[in-house]
């Protein structure tokens, strides 16, 4: 016997139809990086993940991060079992969400609910971030990255 499924996909309608550079999930959250290198994220924002300034435990079909310079973000990153995220910027890079124990490297254990300056004066040549629900770990290089020459998921 095979039973057939029927699932419908519901179409979102972000920052005004402008494309999608970019996108990254964590556990409950997930986020979309567009080509203005503004960044919207949907979901559960119960620990202040979403970024938006809120911790709102209701689900957000769709909410502006409120990054907190005008540096242009050119990468997103957060993991699957992940309640924080990370905002790397070109001067910058800015965690939000579940912190716990440490894990935004800010310098505390409180959640942020707006993205963050973290703190590592290395968090300057990140180009890669990896988060959990426990720990994070990151890569660095010592030369200026041009965020053009990165490879995204978009087509």
């Amino acid at each position: 016997i095979y039973h057939l499924s029927l699932y419908f996909i519901q179409v979102l309608t972000l920052e005004n139809n402008r494309p999608i550079r970019d996108v990254m999930a964590g556990m409950i959250s997930s986020y979309f990086l567009f080509d203005n290198r503004h960044v919207g994220a949907c979901g559960s924002n119960v620990v202040g993940q979403l970024g938006d300034g809120s911790n709102n435990a209701a689900d957000k079909v769709y909410a502006a991060v409120n990054i907190p310079s005008s540096d242009s973000i050119y990468q997103i990153n957060s993991g699957p079992s992940s309640q924080s995220v990370f905002f790397i910027a070109l001067r910058d890079t800015y965690g939000a969400g579940l912190n716990n124990q440490y894990q935004l490297g800010i310098g505390s254990t409180a959640n942020q609910w707006t993205p963050t300056r973290v703190l590592d004066k290395g968090a300057q040549g990140l180009y890669e971030i990896s988060s959990s629900s426990s720990h994070t770990t990151a890569s660095s290089c010592d030369t200026n990255i041009d965020p053009e020459l990165f490879p995204t998921l978009s087509p």
